[in-house]
């Protein structure tokens, strides 16, 4: 298990990655949705995209992040949805679209 996830980026002090394929992005942490919102927007602005907006797709969740298997090749890590008390939770904010 890894004690924290590498992101892709860090927009206003909060650290963001694309999750998936399906446009979906997770910011570790728990944070003010303007503020994670704003993060995300930075984040797709680098493609051409924008999700200024979709502060309505916001979730705070719980991931237990740990080091893929050796099949998924280039993959830094995965997460799994868990209860906040669970052993290595995180608090993580979900953007999905």
């Amino acid at each position: 298990m890894t004690d924290q996830p590498r992101m892709e980026a860090v927009h206003y002090g909060i650290p963001v990655a694309y999750l998936g394929h399906e446009g979906a992005m997770l910011a570790l942490g728990h944070h003010d949705p303007k503020r994670v919102l704003a993060a995300f927007d930075a984040h797709t602005r680098r493609d051409g995209e924008t999700v200024a907006g979709y502060a309505d797709y916001l979730t705070p969740r719980w991931a237990v992040f740990r080091d893929p298997a050796p099949e998924y090749d280039g993959c830094m890590w995965t997460a799994d949805w868990c209860d906040p008390d669970a052993p290595g939770a995180q608090p993580v904010t979900l953007l999905d679209l």
